[in-house]
């Protein structure tokens, strides 16, 4: 599983990830951006984030319930913060992980 939390990014990572058996985790907003064009999501407030947040580590506790053996990881370059944001507040355990030909790309392995 993939979460992606800034939805302009997610297009990337489907874009490259379409053909795998990689399951991507796809907030709200990234179908109102490209599916109903609301143009404001732009200038996403950041009460707005946290609510998509709170979303995307629900859907991350959903997955651990059905499958306690699933992979999770939480990839951000723009919206790195985010991240931490998810992983605080389902409590789950998170690790780094460095890609050196990626040094500005954040991305943690989660765990329940």
């Amino acid at each position: 599983y993939i979460v992606v939390p800034h939805w302009a990014e997610l297009t990337i990572a489907k874009f490259y990830l379409n053909e795998t058996p990689c399951i991507i985790i796809t907030q709200p907003s990234f179908y109102q951006y490209f599916i109903k064009h609301d143009k404001t999501l732009i200038y996403q407030s950041k009460k707005k984030k946290k609510i998509e947040d709170i979303y995307l580590s629900n859907k991350l506790t959903e997955v651990f319930e059905n499958n306690s053996n699933s992979v999770l990881y939480i990839v951000a370059n723009r919206s790195k913060n985010r991240i931490n944001s998810i992983v605080k507040q389902g409590k789950f355990k998170a690790e780094d992980i460095f890609i050196k030909h990626l040094p500005e790309v954040l991305i943690k392995e989660v765990k329940k």
